[in-house]
């Protein structure tokens, strides 16, 4: 049953940064802490980051096995950070557990019990065979390096005790729930599958229980532009020209930034987890900070998800291709049907509005922004297509990356300008909404 931000279009030639980061990032931290935090953390030892890091790139490498949309990795990261973040935080102390009240025993070790918290956490959202043993060597090799004894027991024992709590926290939540459908019948503007047999995507994240903000339609926006409006013809007859995949408007740079963010290996939340390892790593800090910047980023991505696909579960706008290639049907003089268009990149299996990659880039602007008390948020997005990366595309500021995200899913041809700049808008008031209630420094 259906309940039923302005940029250019155009964007300069992209700085490509060649990157030969090693599959694991082992070192600390972040850009300075925002200004009402800073003191905190700088008067706290700082213990070295690497453990989170390299349980941040097991997670991600643990759902990228597993074939996770990115729907279900964004949420699935979440689970993880949040557990870790209270592991973290229950030893070291600084900041605000999230939904937790708990302390470890004076002397806990702390990389044990971010194993353990990561660990446990995978092991109840994990279950293809292969991501599993992975995460288990993973463990095995990440208590072998800890010297025994009970520091690391204490540790051990505290980081399952935070897994539990989010296990437990996140019960009945709608994650993966097999009940929710997409049942309204195609129509003029109504989204219907865009391959033969494809089924709409994650429809369970317009449902699911947020992690930050009240309720999953929180920030719900109106609805699309009318099919017969000045506007919809305009968002229509744009992406017709610039999104097609004979395209003679767009520009080489930008067809790159399409497939950076279009084209399969590149699943954008594991491209974030990537690019968030690759920010730690050059700007060195601790183990507090850089627990926080992954909670507070990854928390954000998911609620942004759950944000999109409730819209896109109530309002149902059919895609790009659809809409051209039936625009004889939507009674707009302004619009002309072509049965034969096809996009740049094949268009995802849910609705165009609102576009959940924008939505995700405006809430990890929007929450980092406010973490590190500067929009220099100085992020390179990787090509996922080798291992080692060997390449990324360097966006040093929010306003970059979110203008850039925007004109991507236009130029690929699968989303409008509304739908991306709406969910860009909707991405940054979860961002904000979440920094303003989580992850604070104590007192």
């Amino acid at each position: 049953m259906r309940m039923s931000p302005t940029s250019p279009r155009t964007m300069n030639k992209p700085r490509w940064r060649a990157s030969a980061v090693a599959a694991v990032l082992l070192l600390a931290l972040v850009s300075p802490a925002a200004p009402n935090a800073s003191a905190h953390v700088r008067g706290h030892h700082q213990h070295s980051a690497a453990s989170v890091l390299s349980w941040n790139e097991t997670a991600s490498a643990a759902y990228t096995t597993s074939k996770f949309s990115p729907p279900v990795f964004a949420v699935g990261m979440a689970y993880v950070q949040a557990a870790v973040y209270n592991a973290v935080v229950g030893i070291e102390g600084g900041f605000d557990q999230y939904k937790w009240h708990a302390r470890a025993h004076r002397g806990a070790s702390v990389d044990a019990a971010v194993a353990a918290a990561a660990h446990s956490t995978l092991l109840t959202y994990v279950v293809d065979p292969v991501a599993l043993a992975n995460v288990e060597a993973a463990y095995i090799t990440a208590l072998g390096a800890i010297p025994d004894g009970r520091s690391k027991a204490a540790g051990i024992r505290f980081g399952e005790r935070a897994a539990a709590h989010i296990v437990k926290l996140r019960t009945g939540d709608g994650w993966m729930d097999p009940s929710v459908v997409f049942s309204e019948p195609a129509a003029p503007g109504i989204w219907r599958p865009t391959v033969a047999g494809g089924a709409y995507g994650a429809p369970w994240a317009g449902e699911m229980r947020p992690f930050l903000l009240r309720r999953h339609d929180q920030f719900r926006p109106s609805g699309p532009p009318s099919l017969t409006s000045a506007q919809y013809a305009a968002d229509l007859n744009e992406v017709r020209e610039i999104g097609s995949a004979s395209s003679t408007t767009r520009t080489p740079e930008q067809t790159e930034i399409a497939h950076l963010f279009g084209d399969a290996p590149n699943n954008f939340p594991a491209q974030l987890q990537w690019a968030f390892r690759d920010h730690l790593t050059r700007h060195p800090g601790g183990i507090l900070r850089a627990a926080r910047y992954f909670a507070a980023a990854d928390l954000s991505a998911a609620d942004a998800v759950i944000a999109a696909w409730d819209a896109k579960f109530a309002y149902g706008s059919w895609r790009p291709i659809s809409a051209i290639q039936l625009a004889d049907t939507d009674n707009n003089p302004a619009t002309t049907a072509d049965p034969t268009w096809t996009p740049l990149i094949a268009t995802p299996q849910h609705p165009d509005y609102l576009s959940g990659h924008t939505a995700v880039t405006g809430a990890v602007t929007s929450a980092l922004t406010r973490l590190t008390g500067t929009s220099r948020i100085d992020l390179n997005i990787p090509w996922l297509d080798v291992v080692p990366v060997v390449r990324s595309q360097h966006y040093e500021s929010a306003s970059q990356f979110n203008v850039s995200s925007i004109g991507a899913r236009i130029w690929a041809g699968i989303h409008t300008r509304t739908a991306d700049e709406v969910g860009n808008k909707v991405g940054s008031k979860v961002g904000a909404y979440g920094m303003q209630h989580y992850f604070a420094p104590t007192g």
